[in-house]
């Protein structure tokens, strides 16, 4: 999806970690074929402000971070013309709308992760959630409880 206009309610602090993460979710999920290069995917995430891009090849789903582009493109000196499917994560851990934003976390710290994607099943994701939709849950609890 290019040129895709995100939405997300990071900015509604209102979410608490025992609320269902599909609050918090950021949808739709920017995606891109296997065949995209580091270069795309880079300007992808760049052009939509996001730190990950889904990555499709029709039967399964994977996941390119910006931490992977910059380690590819920097400690490995290899070319932007690198296509995705050869440095994404296909091994990828799911959480279901439903599941709590607290839940959602947890599995993000035990598995050192910091996306997730949000679906029924392993391959449709309808959203995606980054550590940071996740803190920002923790801390508008802790100004609530605190204010």
């Amino acid at each position: 999806m290019s040129g895709m206009d995100t939405t997300s309610n990071l900015t509604d602090l209102r979410a608490r970690p025992s609320d269902p993460v599909r609050l918090i979710m950021s949808s739709p999920v920017a995606t891109l074929d296997v065949g995209a290069t580091l270069k795309e995917a880079s300007e992808e995430m760049v052009r939509n402000d996001i730190g990950a891009v889904l990555v499709s090849d029709g039967a399964q789903t994977g996941l390119i971070s910006e931490r992977d582009v910059i380690a590819v493109l920097g400690a490995l000196s290899e070319n932007a013309t690198m296509q995705i499917d050869q440095v994404a994560t296909w091994d990828l851990l799911w959480a279901t709308p439903d599941d709590s934003i607290a839940v959602v976390g947890a599995l993000m710290l035990e598995a050192n992760v910091r996306h997730i994607p949000i679906g029924n099943s392993r391959s449709d994701a309808i959203g995606i959630v980054s550590i940071r939709d996740i803190l920002a849950a923790f801390v508008a609890e802790c100004q609530a409880d605190a204010g």
